[in-house]
């Protein structure tokens, strides 16, 4: 939630990992492939709250229901630099968004889930 005043600054989804350094990385999915975004709400005209992709000129309102899915990862393996996005600043209202990463490696089976915790995983 961003709420008045609420960005953030320009960032990639993706990050050099060299997982001989930190093999946790890779256990907890290692490198995210890509971002599917959703807006839960929708931000006034004028209201600020924009997507924005400045190496490719795109800038995107904050419209509920409406999605950007992106690529973070190039097809050579590496971070492809043009997805650095920001989110602006809100001036007026609301920002709700929600966030699915997909990773490049599985990894359900080294997050367990315990009956005695607050989530579980279905058994089948």
């Amino acid at each position: 939630n961003y709420g008045i005043g609420g960005y953030i600054a320009p960032h990639l989804d993706a990050f050099d990992l060299d997982y001989s350094k930190d093999p946790l990385k890779l256990m907890l999915g290692g490198e995210r492939l890509m971002t599917f975004m959703v807006y839960l709400s929708s931000v006034a005209e004028g209201g600020g709250g924009n997507t924005v992709f400045p190496l490719l000129g795109l800038s995107v309102p904050p419209t509920k229901g409406t999605a950007l899915f992106w690529n973070t990862i190039g097809s050579d393996g590496r971070m492809d630099e043009r997805m650095m996005h920001l989110g602006c600043p809100v001036v007026a209202g609301n920002k709700w968004i929600v966030n699915k990463w997909v990773k490049w490696h599985e990894h359900m089976d080294n997050y367990p889930c315990y009956p005695d915790r607050r989530h579980y995983r279905v058994q089948g």
